[in-house]
């Protein structure tokens, strides 16, 4: 989800301008990815979208509702169990007011309308297509690029600290745990995680 400049804001942040420090540029790009990766498996969702095709069961209890697995921002084609193609005047995304731009709601599920029915000709296992845009956002938006930079300057610093996983009275002192992820980043998580996978 980053581009190739969030790695020179990365470095802002942690005040690595200096000459002589490209040298960690590397590890910079592998904390990036490890970052983007801890936010999409903490909450169970892509942040940028990406076009792909996902199949579905015949959805028997309500043969007009299809709940999808994921983020949907945008159907390209929904293909329907018997091989036809359902149209974009036939469906509806749930929920019905998503928003506009960087503040739109991804769609939980597509509702048929204007009497269409999801059917199947020979299996109602995986035989509904659906080709689309699925991610939480088309581009993701500043405050999941603002957790993701926070997340990626605590887990670089992790390599310059000892972490501990409970207090230990040693000779000498009290070995001092470092802060658990910032709190940006736990509020982050908490309103985006997915209830449902």
């Amino acid at each position: 989800m980053w581009s190739a400049t969030f790695i020179d804001q990365v470095k802002r942040y942690l005040a690595l301008n200096e000459p002589g420090l490209d040298k960690d540029d590397i590890l910079l790009e592998q904390t990036i990815d490890r970052a983007e990766n801890h936010l999409e498996e903490w909450t169970h969702r892509r942040f940028k979208a990406v076009k792909e095709t996902r199949v579905y069961d015949y959805p028997a209890d309500n043969p007009r509702s299809l709940l999808l697995d994921g983020d949907l921002q945008k159907a390209i084609r929904l293909t329907n169990g018997d091989g036809t193609v359902i149209l974009d005047s036939d469906f509806r995304y749930q929920p019905a007011n998503r928003g506009e731009g960087d503040k739109r709601r991804p769609a939980f599920a597509l509702t048929l309308v204007n009497d269409a029915v999801f059917t199947y000709s020979t299996t109602p296992v995986q035989c509904i297509n659906l080709r689309g845009w699925f991610g939480w956002t088309m581009e993701p938006n500043a405050y999941t690029l603002q957790a993701l930079l926070r997340l990626t300057c605590f887990l670089y610093k992790q390599k310059d600290s000892q972490v501990f996983d409970t207090t230990s009275f040693v000779d000498g002192g009290v070995l001092v745990i470092p802060e658990g992820i910032p709190r940006y980043v736990a509020d982050f998580l908490s309103e985006h995680t997915r209830l449902y996978r």
